[in-house]
């Protein structure tokens, strides 16, 4: 089987997805996986790579691989692919430091990742499901109060979650009116 070419036109993609066989693949960008429930096979080369919560994986542009889930139940994860643009000077170091073993495990995942992932899933069911985004931190493991998420949403987006919540009402208004 050939492995099919991807471009990336964005600089940035973020996705929030159920976990499904990928066949072969590859593409111009860096791919960040964190699997947020069940588990997943990562293929690359003649490796596979077993990922389960919390687990956090690193794919090098033009690196050809694959997913496979083979457990029941829900499987998800949020996937981050980054073009090499965006951090400049620094993409052929990175690119020339490919690791061997792409996944870094749950134990070893530094709590930036952990807590910016937390964010993106508290945004994500605001979107969808109407929640308010200062209610989300009690429906996500990890965050013991509303004034711990407070502090971690800050620090990722630099305004409260109630700023963000007025900045993207206003937003999405101006966008349905244009």
């Amino acid at each position: 089987m050939f492995p099919v070419y991807e471009e990336k036109k964005k600089n940035l993609h973020i996705h929030l997805r159920t976990l499904a066989h990928a066949s072969p693949y590859l593409h111009n960008s860096i791919e960040f996986i964190y699997i947020t429930e069940g588990t997943l096979e990562l293929g690359m080369g003649q490796e596979l790579y077993h990922m389960e919560e919390g687990d956090f994986a690193v794919i090098f542009p033009d690196v050809i691989h694959h997913y496979q889930v083979f457990s029941p139940g829900e499987n998800k994860a949020v996937y981050l692919w980054a073009k090499p643009v965006l951090i400049g000077k620094f993409a052929d170091i990175i690119q020339n430091s490919c690791p061997e073993d792409p996944v870094i495990k749950k134990e070893q995942v530094h709590p930036d990742i952990v807590n910016a992932v937390r964010c993106l899933r508290a945004n994500r069911k605001e979107k969808d499901d109407n929640l308010a985004v200062e209610q989300a931190y009690v429906q996500i493991p990890g965050f013991e109060s509303q004034r711990t998420f407070n502090r971690v949403f800050r620090e990722r987006y630099r305004m409260t979650p109630r700023e963000y919540r007025t900045l993207y009402k206003e937003k999405y208004l101006r966008e349905e009116q244009t």
